[in-house]
């Protein structure tokens, strides 16, 4: 008896898995040599020539391979003689042994090793797992990148270049359609690798049914996907759901299933996204066309009064203004620098991000005392029949000035700063709204005239805003109502003042108040060149209001001037910011820009450069508007649910004014923020003759389909893609890791040997009934036939791999079949054992 040494032992590698007989016990010693012993005595001659190598035998009962080989590794040890002599008396034709415990030990047979990874995978297989879960992470990494490229800042302006480049040409659409078709290519791929690792699983480890094996191993080298592999081993009855081969099969199928639609999931993601485009160099208007043939410069006022604001973007140069009044009473903007945009449509003034270039500025200052007065109020009587109420008197301008501290400079002497006579109407409120009103009088200039009819500059910032060339206006306020008024005399003194503010209050009733101050205010305009940017996303200001009634909201368009309370810091106000560069970039001296021309006037004879008389004819329209054609003592009705006898204006432009100063107190911010609306209204008809274009540098934000931002709208295709994907890389990872460690007859992608293992005795007969048949046919042979399991195996005698059967006293239970099937298979299968007893 030859003996197996230690070293040979420890090479030994058995699987074992426990089938049971049906009732569940495991057979003895004894009961195991009866087996043997009925084995070679009555069972088929099927079952007496195999010998298997699987899983499921007790040690008592392995069956041992024969040599395929003369390597000493493949040697079947013999047993002894006598336990040679209890087999059946044609030991030529045995072909399985049965091995006692007391010498399991000296007779096991090394089983054959697992197949390598290139012989059993093979150079095709190894490239769809390798290469496929390279493939998988690296279109996953981008994925990735393309779902949270959006870089720091808003609108993705610091995004990399490649994000920006397929965003901002509108390829996300075509990108992402593209990585899912790569993605379902490569899934496909390894789905049917895999389809066939796990057919090979199955047929090397598990017993199967007979008349599902040929799918099983046809699956092994052809196949289009898992499908057909789990619909097979859910006809081998329920015993395989406790497989891990079973269940790896199924989460393929769904997964791979699932990522079929992997392209609309992620597109589901797409939405709407403004992103700041590339820089563009363009042409804008600059710059006024002048023809001597057909010049003609007319002056109109009160022509924007009555037309709806329009509350444009424009850019400003940051400051930190608020006009909060000083102890004294003082209270002024400082010089607000704001840019007129040379857009004409809205959507693109918001969509502006960058600009480089040229443009009208406006620069401005307005300030705002406690007036020193005398004066007295008066009724009138209209036409109409209605009352108004004015207020007559003399503003003591240098003495207000005096008193705010604000006189002592260079910008207002005396004789510039002189008293002056005014008649302004007071507002009073509707009867059943009893709100605060407000309406602005134009007293007149400082040095006592407005600015003379000419296309020379005025007014330079740097001076105080009570400078010669400057505006006085008187602002009232009130909560006065017209029944308030009728308890009044006709005429009468204003009474005592207190001071609140910049504001002297009268109080002509309890608790009913007069508010007035005198405002100074002076502007200009100048092209410069700017650098304007956007800090965060733009948007145009509206009202809140409706013809029907008497509330309104400004809310909106206070933010965006910079008035509201509490005061907005700049950069969340949702306008451009301006730094200014300096002068005009208006070419060499013989450019458009430097041409002269001589304008005859009726007392004069002017000479200007294109580029000054763009900028004095649009100043020069701006003032004769603010300054109500030069007129002192002119009343603007800047209010809404209010009465009085003044010029009207656009019920929108009143509702701000008058709201500016009743939710902040603040008249200097009202009067600034009127100027803006009304020269930025002025601006967008004037650049119709802005016919002369020059050159900048402009970025505009452009509407693409991009995928989230997850932060706003979140990524439920990206997130349900990414889990699929790494459901689908684990039970790749495992499939593999298991054939490669457990396959040994199984070769990928190789189609004869999945053939001719077919050809076995076991499938002898059904391979001949299937000549010409369907499979239907095949199937119900076999159930008639028998339904014995069968797996791979090896032949002892001749070393072949073919099918063999699972030997009777190994058969497993089928928890499946009832009781009259069973019966009826009985029954069958005795009927046939009759027939072949009778032939």
């Amino acid at each position: 008896m030859a003996m197996v040494t230690s070293q040979d032992a420890d090479d030994i590698s058995m699987e074992t898995e426990d089938y049971s007989h049906g009732n569940g016990d495991s057979p003895s010693c004894d009961e195991a040599d009866t087996t043997t012993t009925q084995q070679s005595q009555g069972s088929s001659p099927v079952s007496n020539r195999v010998e298997l190598l699987h899983n499921g035998l007790k040690p008592q009962q392995i069956h041992v391979d024969a040599p395929i080989s003369d390597d000493s590794s493949e040697m079947i040890i013999p047993v002894s003689d006598n336990d040679t002599e209890s087999s059946s008396t044609e030991a030529h034709d045995k072909r399985v042994s049965t091995i006692p415990d007391q010498v399991f030990q000296d007779n096991v047979r090394i089983p054959s090793p697992p197949l390598s990874l290139k012989e059993s995978l093979g150079l095709v297989g190894a490239l769809s797992i390798i290469a496929g879960y390279v493939g998988i992470l690296a279109l996953l990494g981008f994925l990735s990148f393309l779902w949270y490229g959006y870089g720091p800042s808003a609108e993705a302006a610091d995004a990399t270049y490649v994000w920006r480049q397929i965003a901002i040409g509108d390829w996300m659409t075509q990108v992402i359609t593209l990585c899912a078709l790569a993605l379902r290519i490569t899934i496909s791929l390894q789905s049917t690798v895999c389809t066939s690792m796990i057919a090979a699983l199955v047929l090397e480890k598990r017993f199967v049914r007979r008349y599902n094996v040929a799918y099983l191993s046809v699956l092994r080298s052809i196949n289009d996907g898992p499908r057909k592999l789990v619909e097979v081993m859910l006809h081998s009855g329920v015993a395989i759901l406790k497989y891990l081969e079973f269940w790896l099969a199924l989460f393929m199928v769904l997964t791979t299933l699932a990522l079929q639609f992997t392209s609309t999931i992620l597109l589901s993601d797409l939405n709407d996204f403004a992103i700041a485009g590339n820089v563009n160099r363009t042409q804008v208007p600059s710059l006024m066309v002048y023809g001597p043939e057909d010049w003609d410069f007319r002056l109109s006022s009160g022509g924007f009064f009555s037309r709806m604001p329009v509350y444009q973007m424009f850019a400003e140069a940051p400051s930190e203004s608020n006009a909060l009044p000083d102890p004294k009473g003082l209270s002024s903007t400082g010089l607000i620098q704001r840019g007129f945009l040379p857009l004409a449509d809205s959507e693109s003034r918001v969509s502006l991000r960058r600009f480089d270039g040229n443009i009208m500025t406006m620069n401005s200052k307005v300030a705002c005392m406690r007036p020193i007065l005398d004066a007295h109020y008066i009724t009138y009587d209209s036409d109409s029949g209605a009352t108004y109420r004015f207020v007559r008197g003399l503003l003591k301008t240098d003495s207000s000035l005096q008193d705010a501290g604000a006189s002592g400079t260079a910008s207002c002497d005396t004789s510039e700063c002189e008293d002056l006579y005014f008649e302004c109407s007071i507002p009073f409120s509707l009867n059943r709204v009893g709100s605060w009103e407000s309406m602005p009088c134009l007293v007149g200039g400082v040095g006592g005239s407005f600015w003379g009819i000419d296309l020379f500059p005025k007014w330079d910032s740097s001076f105080e805003p009570w400078s010669p060339n400057s505006t006085i206006q008187l602002i009232f306020t009130s909560n006065m109502r017209r029944t308030d008024w009728d308890t009044l005399p006709r005429e009468g003194s204003m009474g005592t003042s207190n001071p609140y503010y910049e504001w002297q209050s009268f109080e002509p009733i309890p608790g009913r108040h007069i508010n007035v101050t005198v405002c100074f205010s002076a502007f200009n305009l100048a092209r410069k060149s700017v650098l304007i940017t956007a800090q965060n996303v733009l948007r145009e200001p509206s009202t809140n209001w409706s013809l029907t009634s008497v509330r309104y909201d400004t809310s909106d368009v206070q933010k965006f001037m910079g008035v509201s309370v509490p005061h907005q810091p700049f950069g969340e106000r949702g306008l451009l910011s301006m730094d200014i560069i300096g002068e005009p970039d208006d070419g060499p001296p013989d450019s458009p820009a430097h041409k002269v021309v001589t304008l005859n006037g009726k007392h004069r004879v002017e000479n200007h450069t294109i580029a000054d008389l763009t900028t004095r004819v649009l100043e020069e329209i701006i003032d004769y508007e603010l300054t109500i054609s030069k007129a002192a003592n002119s009343t603007v009705l800047s209010c809404y649910a209010c009465e009085g006898e003044a010029i009207t204006e656009h019920p929108v432009l009143a509702m701000l004014f008058t709201s500016i100063i009743a939710e902040t107190g603040r008249a200097a911010n009202a009067i600034q923020s009127f100027m803006t609306v009304v020269s930025l209204s002025w601006f967008d008809a004037y650049q119709s003759s802005l016919g002369e274009l020059q050159w900048a540098d402009v970025v505009m934000t452009k509407m693409v389909r991009t995928p989230g931002p997850c932060s706003e709208y979140g990524c439920g295709g990206y997130i349900s893609v990414v889990t699929l994907l790494i459901i689908h890389l684990v039970y790749v990872a495992v499939i593999t890791f298991l054939y490669v460690r457990q396959v040994r007859y199984s070769r990928y992608d190789n189609i004869w040997h999945t053939i001719s293992q077919l050809v076995s005795t076991e499938l002898r007969e059904p391979l001949e009934k299937a000549n010409n048949v369907g499979d239907k046919v095949v199937k119900s042979f076999c159930k008639e036939l028998d339904d014995d399991r069968v797996q791979l195996g090896t032949v002892l005698e001749t070393g072949r791999i073919e099918v063999v059967k699972l030997p009777d006293n190994q058969k497993i239970p089928e928890p499946g079949a009832s009781r009259f099937a069973k019966s009826k298979r009985t029954l069958g299968e005795k009927k046939r054992t009759g027939e072949d007893s009778a032939v």
